[in-house]
């Protein structure tokens, strides 16, 4: 079966937790309200955090975003406590908290309509977007730049950020 896939990041926070997780499938489903659907694996670390807060982000990570599909694409109980420190935030207004990368290619932050626990190995979520954003194009090494060191490590230059033709600057954190 061939359907339309792509590399997203599919977010949530809720008490103080924040998660993000790559899922593959999203569809647009309504244009009045604006509504998409995401299928995701059951059993995925998001499902408590969307339940609760009745919210989700969701990011279209850009092609050269190799941050972000690297730190996502590890199994959850292998990530940190927030996944998203040192990466910097697009600023949403209070009621809606998710975490949304400013290195996002699009994204979109969404209320949850509903959540379908269909009788297969996914499980689909259901949101009217309230907000959305593009990156603009020509932004992605400003938006790299913008990246905060993570507290408590240091950043090594690992040598390959001469001859980057994205002039994204190439640096590993080390404890």
């Amino acid at each position: 079966l061939k359907a339309p896939s792509g590399r997203f990041l599919l977010t949530a926070s809720h008490a103080g937790v924040r998660q993000g997780l790559l899922v593959k499938r999203v569809q647009h489903c309504a244009d009045e309200p604006p509504t998409i659907s995401v299928s995701v694996k059951k059993g995925h670390v998001l499902s408590p955090l969307i339940r609760d807060s009745a919210r989700f982000g969701l990011c279209e990570l850009a092609p050269a975003d190799r941050i972000l599909t690297r730190l996502f694409a590890r199994p959850a109980e292998l990530l940190d406590e927030d996944p998203f420190l040192g990466h910097a935030m697009v600023p949403l207004e209070d009621a809606h908290d998710q975490p949304i990368p400013k290195c996002a290619a699009t994204w979109l932050a969404c209320d949850l309509l509903r959540h379908l626990d269909i009788e297969s190995d996914y499980e689909l979520y259901i949101g009217r977007v309230i907000e959305s954003g593009v990156l603009s194009a020509g932004s992605s090494s400003a938006v790299a730049a913008d990246r905060t060191s993570i507290p408590g490590r240091t950043e090594v230059d690992d040598g390959t950020s001469s001859n980057d033709p994205n002039g994204v600057n190439r640096k590993r954190a080390t404890a």
